[in-house]
């Protein structure tokens, strides 16, 4: 009886979870995350406001556990079908499935990228999360040198993080166009991979 219980309960409490987040969504997207109080999430999602608090101590918690909610499980699912190519066309893989996610709600996506990109409280929170992603890359980038497709002296490091500048300031871009348009900023991406996959060396 207690073991059914206790499944019950985390179903209930699974459930609560779902519906803060979804409403959390529709309310920093149709307001802005700066307009929003917890009070008001309260009482659109149907919960007191103790359980809001039970959950999240804080809006920017809620945020980063909305994103986390909803981006984790991506990443997880890009990684575990990368296809078995060349780096460059995983990369591409993987920006596409990025791209395709900051695309279908471009609204919340620009909320998201300044809160948790340019807060520095909020940053420190996904920062494990991020650093994790980016070794996954590296990893990417040592296989790729080991089938020589990189110059066995690149520092893969570097190489990392000049790969996430170029997918990151490409999506700054595309948030702040009228449209984001996934194949015309994929295309863009992919030119300026070509250039850091050739060099810009005269000799």
């Amino acid at each position: 009886m207690s073991q059914k219980f206790g499944t019950r309960r985390e179903k209930n409490k699974e459930e609560t979870r779902r519906v803060i987040f979804e409403t959390a969504y529709a309310l920093f997207e149709e307001k802005g995350f700066e307009q929003v109080t917890m009070r008001e999430l309260a009482a659109k999602a149907g919960v007191g406001l103790g359980t809001i608090f039970q959950h999240f101590k804080d809006k920017s918690f809620l945020l980063v556990s909305v994103f986390e909610h909803d981006f984790r499980p991506l990443i997880m699912k890009v990684f575990a079908t990368l296809p078995q190519s060349a780096l460059k066309d995983q990369l591409s893989y993987m920006v596409r499935h990025l791209f395709e996610y900051y695309a279908r709600r471009p609204d919340i996506s620009r909320i998201l990228v300044k809160e948790l990109y340019m807060d520095q409280k909020n940053a420190a929170r996904i920062s494990q999360s991020f650093q994790n992603d980016l070794a996954e890359v590296a990893a990417l980038f040592e296989a790729a040198k080991q089938r020589g497709e990189i110059h066995p002296d690149v520092n893969t490091g570097d190489a990392v993080m000049v790969w996430w500048s170029y997918y990151s300031s490409v999506l700054l871009q595309s948030l702040q166009l009228p449209r984001f348009d996934v194949e015309e900023r994929l295309a863009v991406y992919k030119r300026l991979m070509d250039q850091h996959f050739n060099g810009i060396g005269g000799n």
